[in-house]
């Protein structure tokens, strides 16, 4: 099986392969929150693949509002905030930031930008944004929104990433995630501290597929990131697990679950093309895939749309499906 992992060096050119397997989901204590009384609206950002522009859109059909920050066309999604309204972008050679509530300015951070890199996350407090970047340099950076001032942090012996950086509720570490035959690896940084870095083996199950790839989420409840359960002759079923990265041993839990089929398992189940992502909600409670809608062959339609996963509902929800629009890196606003 192949992990893809997203170096957006351009709006058509944005893969590289790494060869991997994720875990099966452990059995434990239930982790869950409390199902709201009712399923919030939420606004989701989204890029337009082959045109270029963003848009915006509402989970309950609703238009989503206008997208206005400077930059237009040549503004790729690659980070958003816990609180939302923040996102982080490509923009030609350079890493910007810019806030919906503030839709006249873009603020320069890395420039000029990594060749090759595994997209990006922003620090609860959104103060830090960290990205790993593969080419010219392998290493971790770290940029202080405060302060001004980036920190390249080598990645030495450590496995190389295979998904965006993750900081720690309080911002004072920050854990990469990787794949190593059938093991799944968990780095933690202290953030300022080059000499400590640990590594360890996450406790995993029976091997199955590596989930689409995307942007995992470190609450005070754990790490939570996207598994893939292999379904063969029916559809597969995404799964949202919940990890201690500080007891890498602990069994992992579920949070959210859903076959990936929208309306049963004799239609076509969703296929994981080369721009599939996922992005979950800050509350941990939904999550947005971006994904290729398949064939009742299985075969590939080298589209893509979008679907939302929530509580209680064991199936997909199509959110977004126009064949003249190729949704990609979809990430909450709220």
């Amino acid at each position: 099986m192949t992990w893809i992992v997203y170096s957006i060096m351009d709006r058509r050119q944005s893969l590289i392969g790494l060869i991997a397997v994720a875990a099966i989901v452990a059995c434990g204590d239930p982790a869950a929150p409390d199902p709201p009384d009712e399923v919030p609206v939420r606004t989701i950002l989204v890029h337009r693949f082959q045109s270029g522009g963003n848009m915006l859109l509402r989970s309950d059909g609703e238009p989503g509002g206008a997208f206005t920050l400077p930059g237009g066309a040549n503004l790729i999604p690659i980070a958003s905030a816990s609180r939302g309204q923040t996102f982080a972008f490509e923009h030609g050679n350079a890493i910007v930031v810019g806030s919906l509530s503030q839709p006249t300015r873009l603020d320069t951070i890395i420039a000029p930008r990594p060749t090759t890199y595994v997209l990006a996350s922003f620090s609860a407090d959104e103060r830090l944004v960290g990205m790993v970047s593969l080419q010219p340099t392998r290493s971790l950076l770290t940029y202080d929104r405060a302060s001004d001032r980036i920190d390249t942090l080598p990645l030495g012996d450590a496995p190389t990433p295979a998904l965006p950086p993750v900081y720690s509720p309080d911002g004072t570490r920050v854990a990469t995630l990787a794949f190593n035959g059938l093991s799944v690896l968990v780095t933690l940084w202290t953030v300022g501290d080059r000499t400590r870095a640990v590594t360890d083996k996450l406790s995993v199950g029976t091997a199955i597929r590596p989930p689409v790839f995307g942007w995992p989420q470190w609450t005070d409840d754990g790490l939570m990131i996207a598994l893939l359960h292999l379904g063969f002759d029916d559809p597969d079923t995404l799964v949202v697990a919940l990890v201690d990265p500080d007891d890498p041993n602990a069994p992992m839990v579920e949070r959210l679950r859903a076959v990936m089929a929208p309306v049963s398992d004799e239609r076509p189940g969703l296929i994981m093309g080369d721009n599939a992502t996922y992005a979950l909600s800050a509350d941990g409670r939904a999550i947005v895939l971006a994904a290729d809608p398949g064939t009742a062959s299985g075969e590939v339609t080298l589209r893509q749309a979008l679907y939302l996963v929530t509580e209680g509902v064991g199936r997909v929800q199509l959110l977004f499906d126009d064949p003249a629009v190729y949704p990609a890196y979809p990430l909450f606003v709220n």
